[in-house]
């Protein structure tokens, strides 16, 4: 069938050119349903197309309709509507990923959907509010391609939708089979698994692509401001980060002995990671109970990744100490060396010379550094920073420390 083919292919083409929606895309697997217009995605986050629709559409138009579905998802729009009436509170959200696709110049814009002046700088509610105050009608056939989720849109509304469709209401089956309201523990639950999985995106588009366009730069940026960073408890960035690294069942690491000539895969047991360096600041400014937080958590997650080495970088204004571990030591002391000066980029530096081939790097420091220079990192490195974040580089992965949160 034509629309399979096409979206087989626009998800092929996100994979090789969009980590960002491709890794996101991959935790909400998509699912045929005839009873929608084109595509919608239900509160939990479950991505519909309808292949009648999508045999209609170019791959490029596709690849709009998918990404149109990740970022209502990633912006959580279904978890934030509140009171909002339902029928302009889902075009406000489609205004404000339109614009964010078109500026980013992923896939190609559908004619005929929701556009308004400047909604990729702003956030559903804004653009929500500007459409009350201006009373603007949108024209027919700018229908919402996304059912947000419940049923409780009023008779005046769905009567609105009705006309607007041409007397048929198309999301009212899919609300009534998918659109069941969520439960505060279920909201909770899809929001911190939704801002998991745009952790994890982002650190795959940022170890993908180093040197990224003003516009995808922004476009971070505000995930950063308004999504993930200031709202993710650290050690669940920590762990999400880690475990996109963990080999699922094989390593090429170690060749299989029965072969002399050729190289292949060994079946491990359990899931595995590579090497993982721990850069660890001690400049001064991190105190035994920040380092004991850190570490706790960090053996956790060392725990359920199996990295094949650890190693432990002590670093002031140059590295100070190193120190070997292996999966069997952990947890072992984290005892620092060093105390002069700040300059993590000494870790990088590290990294690049004795390390470019291990899997992750993690760095706890108070921020107050130097940092590297866009696209000198040779291995995949989060910053957890006990600081104000205020001035670290828009290319830096990074998540807030905060000990407030240990219980």
């Amino acid at each position: 069938m034509k629309a399979l083919n096409n979206i087989s292919k626009a998800k092929m083409r996100l994979g090789l050119l969009e980590p960002f929606f491709a890794t996101i895309l991959m935790k909400y697997p998509l699912k045929a349903c005839e009873d929608i217009p084109i595509a919608a995605v239900t509160p939990t986050g479950q991505i519909l197309y309808n292949p009648k629709g999508t045999d209609k559409l170019s791959v490029d138009e596709c690849v709009f309709v998918l990404c149109h579905e990740i970022l209502h998802v990633v912006y959580m729009h279904a978890l934030r509507r509140g009171d909002r009436d339902h029928f302009l509170y889902n075009i406000a959200t489609d205004a404000v990923i339109n614009e964010t696709l078109i500026k980013l110049g992923v896939g190609r814009f559908i004619p005929g959907c929701v556009r308004w002046p400047h909604a990729e700088t702003m956030t559903s509610e804004q653009v929500y509010e500007q459409m009350k105050q201006t009373a603007q009608e949108m024209p027919s056939g700018q229908m919402d391609l996304v059912c947000s989720g419940d049923d409780s849109m009023s008779k005046e509304q769905k009567e609105k939708l009705s006309e607007d469709a041409g007397g048929n209401d198309p999301l009212e089956k899919v609300r009534k089979k998918y659109g069941k309201r969520l439960s505060e523990s279920e909201k909770k639950m899809a929001e911190t698994q939704a801002k998991m999985n745009v952790a994890e995106a982002v650190s795959m588009e940022r170890m993908r692509n180093k040197h990224m366009g003003n516009a995808k730069g922004e476009f971070f940026r505000r995930l950063d401001e308004y999504i993930m960073t200031r709202k993710l408890p650290w050690y669940e960035y920590l762990s999400k980060f880690m475990t996109g690294f963990v080999n699922q069942g094989e390593s090429w690491r170690r060749p299989n002995r029965r072969f002399s000539e050729v190289y292949l895969p060994t079946t491990d047991r359990l899931p595995a990671m590579g090497k993982l360096v721990v850069g660890i600041d001690t400049s001064g400014s991190i105190g035994d109970k920040e380092l004991a937080c850190f570490g706790k958590h960090l053996f956790d997650v060392i725990e359920d990744c199996r990295p094949e080495s650890i190693t432990v970088l002590w670093c002031d204004s140059e590295i100070a100490g190193v120190d070997e571990h292996s999966l069997d030591d952990s947890p072992f002391p984290l005892e620092p060396k060093g105390g002069g000066g700040t300059d993590m980029r000494e870790i990088t530096k590290w990294c690049v010379d004795n390390a470019p081939d291990a899997d992750a790097c993690v760095i706890f420091t108070d921020g107050y550094t130097p940092y590297p220079e866009e696209g000198e990192e040779a291995v995949p490195t989060l910053w957890v920073i006990t600081g104000e974040p205020y001035q670290v580089p828009d290319y830096i992965t990074h998540v807030e420390f905060e000990i407030d949160q240990e219980k």
